[in-house]
């Protein structure tokens, strides 16, 4: 997917002032409507402007028994960010994690876990992972060692 880096504004007031430019800087009405109209229907028609596919609430796909992961994802453009819980434990002790990362490929890992103090562990840990997403519903993230298949729930 492409994401658009510059707002709605911005890319109007770029096809205004080109517009211009090629009608010799003739400052009518009716070219700022198309101009508005043509970026209106990209944003409608495209993948919109600035759009954040995994934003929202996600689980675990198939996790064993007594086991959960969850975690919600925001972000601005590329970037993703959120926080989440893990229970592993039969104890029930449930780890909890921060997310920062971005949707762009990148060499090594581009998604990043960070697993918050507890009452095992008085230090933080930190586990990359290459994030993907097949589509709206599903992300996958991988490392050698796992691969986590979250749903959005």
């Amino acid at each position: 997917m492409r994401y658009f880096a510059a707002s709605a504004f911005e890319i109007a007031r770029f096809l205004e002032a080109a517009v211009q430019i090629t009608m010799g800087g003739s400052k009518r009405w009716g070219v700022r409507r198309v101009v508005f109209f043509l970026v209106l229907a990209a944003w409608a028609c495209g993948e919109g402007l600035g759009a954040t596919p995994w934003v929202g609430h996600w689980t675990l796909e198939n996790p064993a028994d007594g086991e959960g992961m969850g975690m919600t994802l925001s972000g601005t453009g590329t970037e993703i960010k959120g926080s989440g819980s893990k229970d592993t434990d039969p104890a029930g002790i449930i780890f909890e994690f921060t997310v920062s990362g971005t949707s762009n490929p990148v060499s090594g890992f581009n998604f990043t876990l960070t697993y918050l103090p507890n009452a095992v562990s008085v230090e933080s840990s930190t586990v990359g992972y290459t994030y993907s997403q097949p589509d709206m519903n599903h992300l996958v993230l991988a490392r050698p060692s796992e691969m986590l298949h979250f749903a959005r729930r």
